[in-house]
C-alpha cells in the first residue's frame, strides 16, 4: 500500500506526464516541470518521461531555459545513456556560438555527459576555446580539455595538447593559470616524459603568489590563491627528482613555510603540503628543523584532527629523512597514545613502528602488543599483529626475543592472520639450527602448560619437533585445538619423522591407533600414515637422501604429447581467473590449501636434485619456473601432495609479489616512572 508521500508524488508526476503529452506546451512551463521532476528524482521517484524534454529545452530554449536543459540532462543522464547522442549536435552548435554563456553551458555539460566514444566529436572545438577572449571560457576549456584527454588516455593526444595547456601558464588571468596547473598535475602523472623544464616557471609563479600579486577575488582568509599554492606544491613534488631540481625549489619551499601560519584550515593544508614536498627532496638541516617545528605545532594543538595531521607529518618525515626526535616531541607522541581517539592511537602506533631500530624494537613491539591484547576490533588486531611480525622478522637476529614475540602474536591473533605469515616464521626458524632449538623449547613449554593453541601455533610447533617421543607427548595436547588444516600439518610432519626413524616402537604404533581425529580429511591422512608404518618393516631400506628429479623427467613424453595435441601449459592457481563452484573450491581447498611448498619441513636431510632433461626447459609452463630448484638445498619431501608451486625462496617471493577499545585504563594507571621508562626505551636510537 502506497504511503501518503508516494501518492502525492506519483499524482504530480502523472499530471506532468499528461500535460507534456499535449501539444504546444510553452517552454517556460516545461522549465518548471523539469525542476519539479529533478526534485522528485532526488527523493527517489524516477521520471524517465522528462529526459527527452531536457534535451529539447537545451536545444531550443532561451539562455535561462537552455541552462535548465543542460543542468537537468547532466543530472538525469550518465555518459553512456542512449539519449546523450542526441545532445552532441546541440553541444557542437553552442561551442561555436558567439554568446560566451552558451559556450560555458556546453563546456560544463561535456564533463558530465561525454564518454570515450563521443569525445572525438567535440575535442577540436574544445581546443579552439583555449584562445577565447573571455577568461572564464578559457578556464572552463582547459578543465574540459583535461577531462577529455583523461578519457582518451592516449600518448599522442596528450603530447599534442600539452603545449596548449602549458601556454595557459602564461595567461594574464590567474584563474586560467590555476586551471592549467591543476590539469597539468593530472596529466603528467600519466606520462613518462620529462617535464622538469616547468619547475622554473612554477617556482616563479609561486613566488609571485607569495608576494600577494594576485587578484583580490583569489584571496581567501588572507591567504593569496591557497588552492593554486597547493596545486603548485603538488606539481613541484611530482617533478623534482634530481639534486639540481632540489636546489631550485628549496628557497621557495622555505619561503612558503615561513609565510604560512596556522590560523585556518587552508593554512594547515598548505603547511602539510610543504612538509611533504620538503621530505621528497634532500633538504638541509635548517629545513629539517623547520618542518619538525611545524609538525610540533600540529601535535601541540588541542584539536584531535590537527594532532592526527601532525602524526601523519611525522610519519612522512621519519620514513624519508630519519631525523632525531626531541624530548618534547617524544612526550607529545606518548600523550597521543593516552588520548581516547582510536584513530589517533593507531596512527601514533604506526609512527612508533616506523621509528623502530635495533635499540628500541623490543620496547616498541611490547607497546604494540599491549594495544593488540587490549583491542577488541578485529581489523585493528590484524593490523597491529602484522606490524609486530614485520618488525620481528626484520630484527630476527635477536633470537630468543624473535621466538617469544612471534609466538605471542600467533597466540593472540593467529586466526586473523593470513597463512603466509605463519609460513614466514617457520621458514626463518628452519634456516637456523640455534633458532630452531629455541623455538622447540618454547613450544614444548607451552604444550606442557596445556595452554590454548591456535592453528598457527600448532603449525610452528610441529615444524620444530624432531623425535617420536616429543610427538607422543604433544599430540594429545594439540589435537583437541586443531582444525582440519592444522591436523593435516601434524600428520604430514609426523610422517616425515617416521620415515627418518630407524625403528618404531610397538608402543608408538599402538598410540597412533588410539588417536581420534574428528575431521574427515585428516582421518584419511592418519589411515595412510598407519599403512606407511605397517609397510616400513617390509621395505629392504629407504634412502631418504636419494637424488630427486624436480623436473619430473619421466613425465616428459606425456607432456610433449599433450602439448603437441594443443593442450595448454600448467597455470598456477594464483593466475587462474575462472570462478570455481562450491564443490570445486572445496575440493581445491583440500588439495591446495595446505601450502607446504612455502614451508620447509626438512629435518637434517639434504636432497640434491638430478640433472633436468633437455625437454624440460623447452616445454615447461611459462607461468612457473622450477629451474631455481637447482640452487635450493632443502627440497620438498617426496610425499608432499602439492608440488606445483615454486619451492625456492626466490620463487616464493615471486608468488607473493603477484599475489574496540584500547588499553586506556592501563595508560591511566601507569606511573610517571613507567612513562619515563617508555620514553627512554621507545625512542632509543632516535633521540
Amino acid at each position: 500500500m502506497l504511503s501518503a508521500e508516494e501518492e502525492i508524488v506519483q499524482s504530480y508526476l502523472s499530471a506532468i506526464e499528461k500535460r507534456l503529452s499535449e501539444p504546444d506546451v510553452p517552454n517556460s512551463e516545461i522549465d518548471e516541470m523539469i525542476k519539479l521532476c529533478m526534485t522528485c528524482e532526488t527523493m527517489g521517484y524516477p521520471a524517465p518521461f522528462i529526459y527527452v524534454h531536457c534535451l529539447k529545452l537545451a536545444q531550443k530554449g532561451n539562455l535561462q531555459e537552455k541552462h535548465t536543459g543542460y543542468s537537468a540532462a547532466s543530472y538525469f543522464l550518465h555518459p553512456h545513456h542512449e539519449l546523450v547522442i542526441l545532445l552532441i549536435n546541440t553541444m557542437q552548435k553552442d561551442l561555436c556560438s558567439s554568446n560566451y554563456v552558451e559556450v560555458l553551458f556546453a563546456l560544463s555539460s561535456i564533463c558530465n555527459l561525454i564518454n570515450v566514444d563521443t569525445v572525438h566529436n567535440i575535442l577540436h572545438l574544445v581546443e579552439e576555446k583555449l584562445n577565447h577572449e573571455k577568461s572564464s571560457v578559457r578556464k572552463s576549456a582547459i578543465l574540459t580539455l583535461g577531462h577529455c584527454l583523461l578519457l582518451i588516455d592516449s600518448q599522442s593526444a596528450y603530447q599534442m595538447s600539452i603545449p596548449k595547456i602549458e601556454k595557459a601558464l602564461t595567461d594574464s588571468e590567474l584563474e586560467v593559470v590555476s586551471a592549467a596547473v591543476s590539469t597539468l598535475y593530472k596529466i603528467i602523472q600519466k606520462l613518462p616524459c620529462d617535464f622538469t623544464y616547468l619547475i622554473k616557471s612554477l617556482v616563479e609563479l609561486l613566488d609571485q603568489i607569495l608576494l600577494r600579486r594576485v587578484p583580490r577575488s583569489m584571496v581567501y582568509c588572507d591567504i593569496p590563491a591557497p588552492w593554486l599554492q597547493l596545486d603548485i606544491l603538488k606539481l613541484l613534488n611530482l617533478l623534482c627528482k634530481e639534486a639540481e631540481h632540489h636546489k631550485a625549489v628549496t628557497p621557495i619551499l622555505k619561503k612558503t613555510l615561513l609565510q604560512v601560519g596556522l590560523h585556518n584550515t587552508l593554512a594547515h593544508a598548505i603547511m602539510y603540503q610543504v612538509i611533504e614536498s620538503i621530505t621528497c627532496i634532500t633538504p638541509c638541516s635548517e629545513l629539517v628543523e623547520m618542518i619538525l617545528s611545524s609538525v610540533s605545532m600540529f601535535l601541540k594543538s588541542k584539536n584531535a584532527n590537527l594532532k592526527l595531521m601532525g602524526i601523519e607529518g611525522m610519519i612522512v618525515i621519519v620514513k624519508r629523512l630519519k631525523p632525531s626526535i626531541t624530548l618534547a616531541q617524544q612526550e607529545i607522541i606518548m600523550e597521543c597514545l593516552q588520548l581516547p581517539d582510536e584513530t589517533l592511537k593507531l596512527k601514533t602506533l604506526e609512527l612508533l613502528f616506523h621509528l623502530a631500530n635495533p635499540s628500541n624494537v623490543q620496547a616498541i613491539c611490547k607497546k604494540l602488543m599491549e594495544f593488540l591484547i587490549a583491542s577488541t576490533n578485529v581489523d585493528k588486531k590484524k593490523e597491529l599483529a602484522l606490524k609486530i611480525l614485520q618488525l620481528s622478522e626484520k630484527f630476527s637476529d635477536k633470537q630468543e626475543w624473535f621466538i617469544s614475540i612471534s609466538l605471542s602474536v600467533l597466540m593472540e591473533a593467529g586466526e586473523l592472520l593470513p597463512t603466509s605469515e605463519a609460513n614466514k616464521i617457520i621458514n626463518i626458524i628452519s634456516k637456523d639450527a640455534a633458532l630452531k632449538d629455541i623455538a622447540k623449547k618454547s613450544c614444548l613449554q607451552k604444550c606442557r602448560r596445556e595452554e590454548y593453541h591456535s592453528p598457527s601455533i600448532i603449525k610452528v610447533t610441529v615444524s620444530v619437533i624432531s623425535t617420536l617421543d616429543e610427538f607422543q607427548e604433544i599430540l594429545p595436547v594439540l589435537l583437541p585445538f586443531s582444525d582440519e588444516e592444522s591436523s593435516t600439518w601434524i600428520l604430514v610432519s609426523l610422517t616425515e619423522i617416521l620415515l627418518k626413524s630407524k625403528e618404531i616402537s610397538p608402543s608408538f604404533i599402538a598410540f597412533l591407533k588410539t588417536l581420534e581425529i574428528k575431521n574427515e580429511y585428516p582421518s584419511e591422512v592418519l589411515k595412510q600414515l598407519l599403512q606407511i608404518v605397517e609397510c616400513l618393516g617390509q621395505l629392504p631400506g629407504v634412502d631418504l637422501n636419494e637424488e630427486v628429479d624436480p623436473s619430473l623427467t619421466f613425465l616428459d613424453s606425456f607432456v610433449v604429447e599433450a602439448l603437441e595435441n594443443s593442450r595448454s601449459c600448467y597455470l598456477p592457481s594464483s593466475c587462474r581467473v575462472a570462478a570455481l563452484s562450491v564443490d570445486e573450491s572445496t575440493a581445491e581447498f583440500r588439495n591446495d590449501s595446505l601450502d607446504y611448498s612455502e614451508v620447509s619441513f626438512v629435518h637434517d636431510s639434504v636432497y640434491s636434485p638430478s640433472q633436468k632433461s633437455p625437454t624440460y626447459s623447452e616445454f615447461s609452463s611459462p607461468s612457473t619456473s622450477f629451474q631455481s630448484l637447482t640452487t635450493e638445498k632443502d627440497l620438498q619431501p617426496p610425499f608432499t601432495t602439492k608440488s606445483q608451486n615454486v619451492w625456492t625462496e626466490e620463487g616464493r617471493n615471486s608468488i607473493k609479489n603477484k599475489h574496540g577499545s584500547s588499553s586506556e585504563v592501563d595508560a591511566a594507571k601507569s606511573t610517571d616512572k613507567k612513562q619515563g621508562d617508555d620514553l627512554k626505551n621507545l625512542f632509543a636510537g632516535v633521540s
